[in-house]
Parts: C-alpha cells; structure tokens; sequence
C-alpha cells in the first residue's frame, strides 16, 4: 500500500476531531523528526521508509482539546505564551491579542520569570511554550517557580518538565499556525466568549507566519533540483527530456536507462563548463591564488557558491548519492557510446551575477540581512524537510509563486531565464546534431517543455544577451559612493568659508563621529564574521577612510590581515566540500576570510548611511 495512503490512516475517526484529516496532514502536524524520546514513543504512529516519525493526529487533536479546557480555567493576563522559534512569533502573538494572554516572542531573557528586579519581570500562572528544547530558558524558569507547563512537543523533544504536552510538528510554519488557532479558538469556546465554533471568525492564515526568506530561496532551489523525481517529457520524436534530482540514487540509473531506449545522437546536461570543471576538476581550481577572492564581489560569489553546494551534499549524502551523479553517468555513458555532449547551461557565475545586477536595493539589502542573521545564527536551522510533500505540485507552485512574489529579479533569473536559455541551446542541438536526450533538474522539465513546443516561443531569444551582465546603467549604489566624499569635504570647506576658525570644534566633532560610526559598525561586520581581533581592528581604523573612497573597501584591507593570521590551508579548500551547515562556515577558515570581507564591508556601508545625516546635523543644525 503506497506510503502517503497508509498516513492517511492516521486518522481513523475524522467527526471527532476538531478539523478535517485533510487539514492536518497538509499542515504537517504529524510530520515529526528522525529522533525519538521516551516521553513521546505513545504519541508515534509510525516510522516512515525515510526515516521520520509520524505523529498520531488523533492525539494531537486530543490533547488540544484538553490544553484548551485546562488553560480556560486561568485568569487570561496570568497566561505567558514563548517563542524563540521565528514561525512561532506570530501564531503567538496572535493567540494572546484573541485570549488575552502575555506573549514573549524571541529571546527570553534569563530572569524574567525569577528575577523580580528586572523591568520585565512576569509571574504567570501557567506557562505555554512553543518548543522545549529551543525555549529551554523558559522551561528551566518556569519548572524551578513550580507553575504548571503546557508544551507543544515533536518527537525529538525531551518532556521531563512538562506537565501537560500537545505532540505536533513544532517546527513547520504551517503546523504552528494551526495549533495556536485550534487552542485559541477552543479557550474562547470554553470561556463562552464564542458561542460556537463558526462564530470565531480569525482564519488559520491570520496565525501563519511569513516564510523566512532564506528559507524560501532554499526551497527554491530544492524545487528546481527535486521537482517529480524522473520525469521523461518526449517533445516530437527528436528531443527527450530526463527530468532527475541532482541528489538522487535512482536517477542515475534511471537516465542509463533513457539512453538505451532513446538512442540518441547528442547527449545535453543541465552544467555550464565551470560546474563540469568543479565535477571532473575538484581539484584545480583549489590552487587559486587566495587574494585573488577578497574582491568585494568574488568573496560574496564563492560564499553564495560555496553555499548552494553545502545544501546540495547534505541532501545527497541523505538520499545516497553524490550531487550531480546523474549529470556525470549521462557523460560518461555519452564517451562510451562516442555520442556529442553539450552543456546547456549557463554559466552559473553569469546567472548569480545578473541576478545580483537585476535585483533593486531592497531586495538586495533583504537577502543580505537575511543571509547575516543565518550566519551568526540568528535564523534557526531547517532541521527536517519532508521531500515528498514538498515535491506535490500544489505545495510547489505555490512555493515558486512565493517566492517570485518576494524576489521577481532573483526567479526571473534563476528559472525564467535558465529555462529559455536551456531550451535554447536544447533545439540548437537537435538542428545541429540530431537526436536529443537531454538531462535537466525535473522543476525546470515544465518551463523547458513550453518553451519547445512552442507555448512560449523562442524565435526572440538571444543566447549571447542571456550570456552577458545586464548593461551599466547609472548605479544609485555608485552615486552615492562617489557623492558621500563630496558631500563630506563640502560640509568641512563650508564651514571653514562660513565660520572661520571657529568651525574647529565642529569640524573636530564631525571627524571624531565619522569616525566612531563608520569604523565601528565595520569592525561589528568582522566581529559577527568571527574575524581575528586584529582584523577587527584594522577593519575599525580602515573604515572611515574607504568610505571616502569608492576605490578602495574596508573588508579588503581586513582580509588582508586575516589572511596574515588565519592563513587557509590546502585541507580548509578540501573541506569545502565537507561543508554541510552555516556552522561549518565559520570552522573553514578560507569561507571565514570571505566573511570578513564581506560583513565589513557591509558593516562599513550602513555606517556610512547612518553617519552621513548625524554628521550634516552636527554641521548645519
């Protein structure tokens, strides 16, 4: 009996529960993870093929049930609700504006249940914590005060200090939201504040918290290599398209196999000649003069390189295969036949670095943000993907909607372009060569496909303009780079011509805080970086001098320095295919050298945005 029928039967008496199966196995509340404790084996149903625990739904519903009749017997303001979990902070906050209870989104700062000389000193009644492991402050307080605890709890949680647990899915964005609905919407009933369940009028969507942005892009990118795994797409009788995931087992095997069937002339995989060269050449690119990488745009193109491949290794370390195992068999099976191979792709450095030239400044500086607070680990980490739902084709679109809805640029360039530019070079084969089978991630099958038969036509597509960065237009980025020295020795010459010598003290002032902030929140940059202290230092005295000239940066001068000290050694290059988590970044000391350069650069770039106006006031005001 397929897998996703016998979840199904997780739930076995749908008019006693509170919401329909349907609702809580596409929300995720029974997806539990690869660990399990003592506490929660009576709350399991079962164990996957793929290794994670499912949770009962029917005692998820029950126990709701009876967390929502224990916590209507509280005085609501003696209610606290925690969340350090990002997707945890609005279905909280949510359910105490309707309940009217306390809610503490983010860090729980020590002492807040047990030490009354903070300001925000709290003594609830009862406590209802989002995650025990993660909000373990908040456990230990509220254990140590003995008032009762009410905890959402995965399989991998331990529930020693809980006195009443409700198993879920304590991770997902959905899951949490639909949780915290249910409870809300059955205190309310249980108080008589609602009359029925109809009558509470807040839906599910009102509770869910937005999907992180790194998260999203992520899942992006997991779309477009895993999409359904081995899809054959044949287009006329010319061109057969092998959609794989790039970290599957079965793929390999599965694209030997469409040659052998399809017979074709040339063989087409979905690599650019750089990432052919990191496949076959891992080696090579390794002796790479180190400074060459402490330009401002190369340090930010081999960490986003280097990142995507980390996602890519730890996924095919799960699912048995090495990343881009498929590409490689269709080439080697292509030598062995002595059949043409093409590499379709564009090259990956154009695709980043147009994406990067197409985005707006906010979408850049939102992604930067994004990618500094996963870094210094600020974002929690996904700890389980379940890729079967993920690789439904609802749930998929509606990822991809999302995300071209955050960053039109950055998926326009990933998949619109990628798919045409693919398609492209996919015909030219065929006109030049012959019979095409043509190896590709299975989420860019759909937007290929259309693109062959004609749904969305070809005739005005230009490779050689899809090869090239976006022309220069008049970057706002670089006007203000080369205005903020005007600007500034303007202000000190106005105010020589204006006040005379006693413009000293102004001008002594403007110096001294130009130089506080500028340097400052550059050396914050290579501090969040785990940068030496001395690259910290130089990156502090370098800083408000690069800013006043667009030729020169900050992080370049602090990388040099790190570089002095932290040399990277040939087994930190090696490493760099070990890479499997954002903590490992800062345990490579080459990928650490990257970072200092390009946090305090950033870190030079809003202090200079903040010093600009302090410095204009201190000058005019």
């Amino acid at each position: 009996m397929p897998e996703e029928e016998t979840e199904q039967k997780v739930v076995e008496k749908k008019e006693e529960l509170l919401l329909s199966e349907d609702v809580y196995l596409t929300s995720g509340t029974h997806i539990g993870t690869r660990q399990k404790t003592a506490g929660m084996m009576s709350f399991i149903y079962k164990v996957r093929n793929d290794g994670l625990y499912i949770i009962d739904v029917r005692k998820t519903d029950e126990r709701i049930k009876i967390a929502a009749k224990f916590l209507a017997r509280f005085e609501p303001s003696k209610i606290l609700v925690v969340s350090v979990r990002q997707y945890g902070h609005k279905p909280i906050t949510e359910f105490a504006k309707h309940v009217g209870a306390i809610a503490l989104p983010g860090r729980f700062v020590p002492g807040t249940l047990t030490n009354p000389k903070l300001n925000n000193y709290i003594e609830p009644d009862v406590i209802l914590i989002t995650d025990p492991m993660v909000d373990a402050q908040a456990l230990s307080e509220a254990s140590s005060i003995g008032i009762p605890i009410v905890a959402l709890c995965d399989t991998n949680n331990e529930v020693k200090f809980v006195d009443l647990l409700i198993p879920t899915n304590n991770k997902g964005r959905r899951a949490l939201a639909i949780i915290y609905w249910l409870l809300t919407r059955e205190i309310l009933l249980e108080k008589g504040k609602i009359k029925s369940r109809e009558e509470f009028k807040p839906t599910v969507e009102d509770f869910e918290a937005a999907i992180l942005i790194l998260e999203l892009f992520f899942l992006t990118l997991l779309k477009l290599q895993l999409g359904r795994i081995l899809v054959k797409v044949k287009i006329g009788n010319d061109i057969l398209l092998v959609g794989t995931a790039h970290i599957s087992k079965d793929s390999v095997e599965e694209v030997k196999s469409a040659i052998d069937e399809f017979k074709p002339d040339v063989i087409a995989v979905e690599l650019c000649k750089r990432r052919y060269q990191t496949l076959t050449e891992k080696e090579k690119w390794e002796n790479t003069p180190i400074t060459s990488f402490l330009q401002t745009d190369k340090a930010f193109l081999i960490l986003a390189q280097t990142f995507l491949a980390s996602v890519q290794k730890k996924l095919g370390e799960e699912f048995g295969s090495e990343p881009g195992a498929e590409m490689l068999a269709a080439i080697e099976e292509a030598k062995k036949r002595n059949l043409k191979i093409e590499l379709v792709d564009r090259d990956i450095s154009v695709t980043l670095r147009r994406a990067w030239k197409k985005m707006g400044l906010r979408e850049k500086f939102r992604l930067i943000w994004e990618f500094i607070k996963a870094m210094v680990g600020y974002e929690e980490e996904i700890e389980e993907i379940d890729l079967k739902e993920l690789m439904k084709e609802d749930v998929m679109s509606a990822m991809m909607k999302e995300f071209s809805e955050f960053a039109p640029s950055v998926s326009h360039v990933l998949i619109d372009e990628r798919n045409k530019y693919i398609a492209r070079k996919i015909l030219d084969a065929k006109e030049n060569h012959g019979k095409v089978l043509a190896v590709v991630g299975a989420g860019h099958v759909k937007g290929i496909k259309e693109h062959l038969e004609g749904e969305k036509p070809l005739d005005d597509v230009d490779i050689r303009e899809l090869e090239q960065l976006p022309k220069k237009r008049i970057s706002v980025a670089k006007v203000f780079a080369y205005s903020i020295p005007v600007l500034f020795f303007s202000l000190i010459l106005y105010l020589i011509i204006t006040r005379g010598p006693a413009a000293l003290t102004d001008i002594g002032n403007i110096f001294l805080w130009w130089f506080l902030i500028n340097g400052s929140l550059s050396a914050l940059g290579a501090l969040l970086a785990r940068g030496h202290p001395l690259s910290i230092i130089t990156a502090f005295l370098a800083a408000p001098f690069t800013s006043l000239n667009p030729a020169v940066a900050a992080g370049w001068f602090a990388g040099i320095v790190e570089l002095k000290f932290r040399t990277p050694k040939i087994k930190d290059f090696q490493k760099l295919r070990e890479i499997k988590s954002l903590r490992d970044f800062f345990n490579n000391s080459f990928t650490r050298l990257l970072m200092v350069v390009a946090f305090a650069n950033i870190g030079s770039t809003i202090g200079t945005v903040i010093a600009i106006p302090y410095i204009l006031k201190l000058g005019l005001g």
